[in-house]
């Protein structure tokens, strides 16, 4: 075998070993890829559909195909987060924006990356848009929750209109027969079957009286009264250890005020933090507006999440719903009032500003 022939037969196994390698490699770089998009889709199933905590703890699978850094300003519902992952390399990277915006809740998102991570068709632009599309989706089945819970109100309302109807038409009926009633064996009848149905009729009244303590259904007429006088009933009706501070007049539905109070103080006693509360009340800290300062003193160890605070269904209580400062804040709204999450270096709490009068 000549010099030359050797030479081309050496050539020709290095082309193979080097064909070889490069397979293995784009084999072992699909595997990765389709494994990113896997673990994608069994994160979220971990966390429950959670947008929030899907989008912290799914950088590691981002980064893992080329995105260096990702930065996002977070919206939800009333409260914003900056969130900043990874750090800005000097590798030649392209940034790209992206936008999702659904109800109370928004991700305004700019990403650091390759330009062949956005390149149409490549593995790495899959695992990029199965990540957006996940955020989405979670994002659609949580304005879905909120959507449900507002229509569920809406029904609670037709429920009690009707329930008032049949227990007066029972009632009505009730004092017809009572009037035409003579002999002793009719009263002995009539008394028999009141028996029988007042007990079901009894139930449903409580039932129905239940409800319309709902403050969003209530027609109660305004009224002038005291602000601090309902959180001291608050105060005493779940047992706090809190000092109410100041008083200020306003007008307005008082029912739907006490809901407020007990759905921002009862966060307090369900997560138990509220050992140590201070509520102040000033009169003439806003124009026309009453402000409600709720503090307690930072507790060792206790992380909070101000942008968590006013999510629907969002809670760390095992007796709560996560419903109770979202539906303070949503009663607020009805009367152009407002509550903000507040934390210094030695307290936290919420800022209430109500109306002297009711809008």
């Amino acid at each position: 075998m000549t010099s030359v022939e050797i030479a081309s037969a050496v050539l020709g196994t290095a082309i193979l070993l080097s064909s070889a390698v490069l397979g293995l490699l784009y084999i072992r770089k699909i595997r990765n890829l389709s494994l990113a998009l896997s673990e994608l889709h069994s994160l979220n199933h971990k966390l429950e559909h959670d947008s929030i905590n899907f989008f912290r703890k799914a950088w590691p699978i981002l980064n893992s195909i080329g995105v260096s850094q990702l930065a996002a300003k977070i919206r939800w519902f009333g409260e914003d987060k900056q969130i900043l992952l990874g750090e800005s390399t000097e590798c030649k990277c392209t940034q790209e924006f992206k936008q999702l915006e659904y109800g109370q809740m928004a991700f305004d998102v700019i990403l650091r990356l390759p330009k062949k991570v956005l390149r149409e068709g490549s593995m790495e632009n899959l695992v990029l848009q199965t990540f957006f599309n996940i955020l989405e989706q979670d994002m659609i089945l949580k304005e879905e929750q909120v959507t449900s819970t507002q229509k569920r109100l809406e029904r609670y309302q037709m429920f009690v209109q009707h329930e008032i109807k049949n227990i007066a038409q029972f009632i009505n009926l009730l004092s017809t027969q009572v009037e035409r009633i003579e002999e002793d064996k009719d009263k002995i009848r009539l008394a028999d079957r009141l028996k029988k149905t007042l007990p079901a009729m009894a139930q449903r009244a409580q039932k129905t009286i239940q409800t319309m303590k709902d403050p969003s259904l209530s027609q109660e007429k305004e009224a002038t009264f005291d602000v601090s006088e309902v959180l001291n009933e608050v105060v005493h009706m779940y047992d706090l250890p809190c000092k109410v501070l100041g008083s200020a007049e306003v007008t307005m539905r008082q029912e739907l005020v006490l809901e407020i109070f007990k759905n921002v103080l009862g966060n307090f006693r369900d997560h138990n933090v509220g050992n140590d509360l201070t509520v102040y009340v000033a009169d003439n800290a806003q124009p026309n507006m009453v402000e409600i300062q709720v503090q307690n003193r930072n507790i060792p160890g206790v992380t909070l999440l101000p942008e968590r605070m006013f999510e629907p269904f969002w809670t760390t209580s095992e007796s709560g719903l996560g419903l109770g400062l979202f539906l303070a804040r949503e009663l607020l709204k009805q009367v152009s009032g407002e509550i903000k999450f507040q934390q210094g270096s030695q307290h936290f709490g919420f800022i209430l500003s109500l109306p002297k009068m009711q809008a």
